[in-house]
Order: C-alpha cells, then sequence, then structure tokens
C-alpha cells in the first residue's frame, strides 16, 4: 500500500482570509466527500482514526484506494489577517485495484467555522481527479515503487466578498503523483 500526505493550506493549500478584526479563531473544520464518480464499491465519509476517507475500487490485494482528510480544527486557532493557515491534511491511499473500478473524481467539502468572519460558517470545495493506474511497467507515471496515480486539485470558485480567496500550494503538485510502497 502506498500512502502520500500533504497538508491542506499549510503544504497543499494556503487560504487567506481579510477580516476588519485583526485575526480571527478558525473554531472548527468538517469534511464531506460526495459527487465521486465512477468506480465500484464506493464509500463516503468512512471514519479512519482522525481521517475521513472516500474509498473506491474493487482491490486486487489488500485495500481499496481512496483520499482522506484530517481536519487541524478543533481545537481552535487565532489566525492574524493575511496569514496562511492550516486546515488540515489529505491523504492518498494508493492500493492497487482491479482494472475499471476505480473512481475518476470525488468532492470534498470542508465547512469551516470561523468566529470574526461574515459569515462564521463557509464551505471550501475542492475536486479531485483520480488517475488510478494499473501498477504495471510501463508506467504512465513513473516512480521509485510502480506505479503512481495522479490526482489532481481543482478549486470549485471559492468567494469572499466578491474576490476569489487566494489558495496557494508550496510545492509543485498541479498534478499530485503518488507512488505504491
Amino acid at each position: 500500500m502506498g500512502v502520500k500526505s500533504v497538508l491542506l493550506a499549510g503544504g497543499l493549500l494556503a487560504l487567506a482570509l481579510a477580516s476588519p478584526a485583526g485575526a480571527v479563531v478558525i473554531n472548527s473544520t468538517s469534511p464531506t466527500w460526495l459527487n465521486m464518480v465512477g468506480g465500484s464499491g464506493q464509500v463516503l465519509n468512512q471514519a479512519n482514526g482522525a481521517f475521513t476517507d472516500a474509498r473506491w475500487g474493487t482491490p486486487a490485494s489488500g485495500q481499496k484506494s481512496g483520499l482522506g482528510f484530517d481536519p487541524a480544527n478543533p481545537p481552535s486557532q487565532t489566525i492574524p489577517v493575511n496569514t496562511n493557515f492550516l486546515l488540515g491534511t489529505l491523504q492518498h491511499y494508493n492500493n492497487p485495484t482491479l482494472a475499471g473500478t476505480a473512481a475518476s473524481s470525488v468532492d470534498l467539502n470542508l465547512l469551516t467555522t470561523v468566529a470574526g468572519a461574515t459569515p462564521a460558517s463557509q464551505t471550501f470545495s475542492f475536486r479531485f481527479l483520480i488517475d488510478e493506474t494499473p501498477n504495471v511497467r510501463p508506467c504512465a507515471y513513473p516512480s521509485d515503487t510502480p506505479c503512481a496515480d495522479k490526482i489532481t486539485f481543482q478549486n470549485l470558485d471559492v468567494m469572499r466578498h466578491g474576490k476569489p480567496i487566494r489558495w496557494r500550494h508550496q510545492e509543485p503538485i498541479h498534478p499530485w503523483v503518488a507512488g505504491e510502497q
């Protein structure tokens, strides 16, 4: 099984909120997986320790492939305005699946409660495009251990005060390629 984690907001994404108060308090972030396209054996919003998972595919051996999200809040964190902050950790479970059983995309909504913001609760929506590889050489996305999958991240037009929220990543992850282990 291959597992690759990235920080959503701290490593994958960073969200800058503007507030006249000088700081905001993020009380909670709640993940919801939805709108999975394709695949067999779809499982949405499965508890997996601190993670909430979306899983797909008929395993060739072991577990289903999937994505998981572990929110950073609670506990609450106070964020100065125009400062990057962590929403949570995104994890990819790269497991071999039988041909034709993989999902091609899934959406993730993050309901985030922010004290000092209007509105206090906001949903940030993302789409992940999934290219689940057959794990045989030649690999579509070469990696140290064959074969990596490709997960492409899309922001779904998040707006605040009529302006797009700025999302940043610290490494070139469009697309994100996660290898097998």
